[in-house]
């Protein structure tokens, strides 16, 4: 529902919401100029927080290039591993099939 203009509920709202900013902004001394000390303590509390985050940044890129040199490590043994499976598979078959013909295992020996 519209409410006109002038409507003493809206006028005494405002007039309440107003009041109460008034009174956080002197609690918090926000009509105050922020001093120089603050201002500087802010500046350097900011310089650290990015110096940390420089570091924290460095360090996972450092973790992230070990860790992927870790798997890359995995994936090439895992590989070479596989390859010499295959191959004494197929050296197994072949001594298998030769098994299977007359007189191979006499000349083995």
């Amino acid at each position: 529902t519209d409410r006109p203009k002038g409507d003493p509920l809206i006028s005494t709202a405002e007039e309440k919401i107003k009041e109460a900013a008034e009174n956080v902004k002197e609690k918090l001394n926000l009509n105050e100029p922020i001093p120089e000390s603050t201002k500087k303590f802010g500046r350097q509390l900011t310089g650290k927080a990015d110096d940390a985050a420089d570091e924290v940044g460095k360090a996972t890129d450092t973790v992230t290039g070990k860790s992927r040199q870790v798997v890359e490590d995995i994936a090439d043994k895992s590989k070479a591993a596989a390859k010499e499976s295959k191959e004494a598979i197929k050296s197994n078959a072949r001594d298998m099939t030769n098994l299977s013909k007359p007189g191979y295992y006499q000349t083995k020996r």
